[in-house]
């Protein structure tokens, strides 16, 4: 705050402001400041560091080992790591050290893919009464349990980490219910994925769901990804016009919500889902060079967009 300290010391002497306004505004610049106790620092990117390390050994170890296991070798060389996560998680959630916590998140975060992984492994080896053939019902399951320890972990701990890991299962959920059909169904998976998408907006509305600015972001992203995953290919039409129509509601969200991260979801969703739609339906038509021109017209628009946005939101902070 040296520059401004020195700048609140001129004007208070030259008379164009008052001592306790200045005051105020020194302390409002503190806040702002990083805090050095809670910015990330060595041991936290060591911790980090060890998640990753722990996970990718193993994915390792049962990609090179898998048919030198025996089945219960193979269970217990991802489910051991998977209740480790989970517990250290745990663990670090009962310190109050903003690093252990953000660890907390990750740990779970990991954990809560491993777990998958887990379940994977277990009705593969096990099959728990499923027919060996059942695949459908194996992963169905697996995708909703995951989901379901995705939201309790979520509701141990409201945490970005958490939410996204809510978001990804909610879309492994959707995958599965569109694999239930003898035939893969996209529009059964898209519409089970926009669901997962509209009711996680609504909670969020509603308070119900936290952290929001995250929790925004990432159930839009679904909420724009069902009806595309829907429609693209050979869906129907409709459901690609559907995910245009979210598009462009969440640009009108983020408008609302004054949120620039949900506006750049929006704006980007927008102009891939369009430059989407014209080499998928018009291309034969108006040629692949004139196809990019538009592309690339649409690309423009989008930034003027953006840095429109960015201009009159400027305008409106004071000072």
């Amino acid at each position: 705050m040296g520059d401004t300290g020195d700048h609140l010391e001129q004007w208070v002497g030259a008379g164009v402001l008052a001592p306790e306004a200045a005051e105020a505004i020194r302390a409002y610049e503190r806040s702002r400041a990083p805090n050095r106790d809670t910015a990330p620092g060595g041991l936290e990117a060591l911790l980090y560091l060890g998640i990753v390390v722990l996970s990718v050994g193993v994915f390792a170890l049962l990609a090179q080992q898998w048919r030198d296991l025996e089945s219960w070798a193979r269970l217990l060389a991802i489910g051991v790591p998977t209740g480790l996560l989970l517990a250290a998680g745990a663990v670090m959630r009962l310190n109050d050290a903003p690093e252990m916590q953000r660890g907390s998140q990750a740990a779970w975060l990991a954990g809560t893919g491993l777990f998958a992984g887990t379940l994977g492994v277990l009705f593969n080896e096990y099959r728990l009464g499923f027919p060996e053939q059942d695949d459908r019902g194996r992963i169905l399951t697996i995708t909703t349990a995951t989901f379901l320890v995705a939201l309790a972990l979520w509701a141990l701990n409201e945490s970005h980490a958490q939410l996204l890991a809510v978001a990804a299962s909610g879309f492994a959920l959707g995958q599965a219910v569109g694999n239930w059909p003898d035939e893969f169904s996209q529009t059964l998976a898209g519409m089970t994925v926009l669901t997962v998408g509209i009711v996680g907006l609504a909670l969020i509305e509603w308070g119900a769901i936290k952290p929001v600015a995250s929790g925004r972001l990432f159930f839009a992203v679904l909420a724009i990804a069902g009806p595309y995953e829907a429609g693209v290919g050979d869906g129907p039409l409709a459901f690609e016009l559907l995910a245009g129509a979210f598009a462009a509601a969440t640009i009108g969200y983020a408008v609302l919500r004054g949120s620039f991260s949900l506006l750049l979801i929006g704006v980007a969703a927008a102009f891939a889902i369009l430059v989407s739609f014209i080499f998928e339906h018009f291309e034969e038509r108006i040629g692949a060079p004139a196809a990019l021109i538009l592309s690339g017209g649409l690309l423009v628009a989008a930034v003027l967009l953006v840095a429109r946005y960015r201009q009159t939101k400027a305008r409106r902070v004071p000072g």
